[in-house]
């Protein structure tokens, strides 16, 4: 049981492949652990390997109990929401985006994720009803600083230039 956070601190000190290693020891002793799909997805999408990315996410998805874990089901949705978008299915990215932020609605990546595939599909209304839903319910100056931020880093710096109000 161990493997689990052994293989997710591997993943945070980029070694994937002793992440990698350990997340299929996991599976050896445990075949329905959701850790272990989870971290061979976080492999295979740090690779840019998308098609391997979505099959472990699903998996992952899929081995978790209901009810439990947020945090993993949060992760696990938005990592194959994004892996969805590098295969431009917006829908299906769309899907995964909204049921991470259901599991965490505090998920600044997540929200901006889900609001820059708005945009992309040219739905900018929804996008900042998106945004403006999140920042009204979780009003700060970090989230209004990785809204911009995140909005910045996918190009859109002049959707970004909008979320520029301070907080006091």
């Amino acid at each position: 049981k161990a493997a689990g956070p052994v293989s997710f601190f591997f993943l945070s000190q980029a070694k994937p492949d002793r992440a990698s290693a350990l997340a299929r020891y996991l599976l050896r002793i445990e075949p329905a652990s959701p850790y272990g799909f989870h971290v061979l997805g976080r492999v295979a999408h740090t690779q840019k390997d998308f098609d391997a990315a979505v099959d472990w996410f699903e998996k992952a998805q899929n081995h978790l109990p209901p009810g439990r874990d947020d945090l993993l089901l949060a992760e696990t949705c938005f990592y194959l929401g994004d892996a969805y978008a590098n295969r431009k299915q917006a829908k299906q990215a769309a899907r995964n985006f909204n049921l991470a932020v259901q599991a965490k609605p505090n998920y600044p990546e997540a929200q901006v994720s889900l609001a820059a595939l708005y945009v992309l599909v040219g739905q900018q209304d929804r996008a900042r009803e998106t945004l403006d839903r999140w920042l009204d319910a979780f009003p700060s100056k970090e989230n209004y600083r990785q809204t911009r931020q995140l909005l910045a880093q996918f190009g859109m710096t002049e959707f970004a230039e909008s979320y520029n109000k301070e907080l006091r």
